[in-house]
């Protein structure tokens, strides 16, 4: 978007793993706190972290819950020291992942605790 609210250009993204999936949507899509690259896509599935400026299209950052529950909603909760992500599951269990700007640009694969 420019200043002035106008959109100056877009761009479709794939989402890994979706294919064939029961009950699969998208339930949130968030840009991350201090990184303008990077966008989180929340469905009943799994987490990824994308980076947009990037032509690979593969996830900087795939979450699942561990316990394999689908996922309802999620949040970031962002400071001057952290950035974590919660993610409220089917089961009405509340996970946490702490996120830095650090994580391996290859791709990280983690479980939500």
């Amino acid at each position: 978007l420019s200043p002035s609210g106008k959109v100056l250009g877009s761009q479709s993204l794939e989402l890994p793993d979706c294919k064939g999936a029961e009950e699969f949507r998208i339930v949130d899509i968030m840009w991350l706190p201090t990184m303008e690259t990077h966008l989180l896509v929340i469905t009943t599935r799994f987490c990824h972290v994308l980076d947009v400026s990037s032509t690979s299209g593969e996830p900087v950052l795939s979450l699942a819950d561990s316990e394999g529950g689908k996922l309802k909603g999620a949040t970031i909760i962002h400071s001057s020291s952290s950035t974590t992500l919660l993610v409220l599951t089917d089961q009405g269990a509340l996970k946490s992942f702490p996120l830095r700007a650090d994580a391996n640009p290859t791709g990280l694969t983690g479980q939500l605790h």
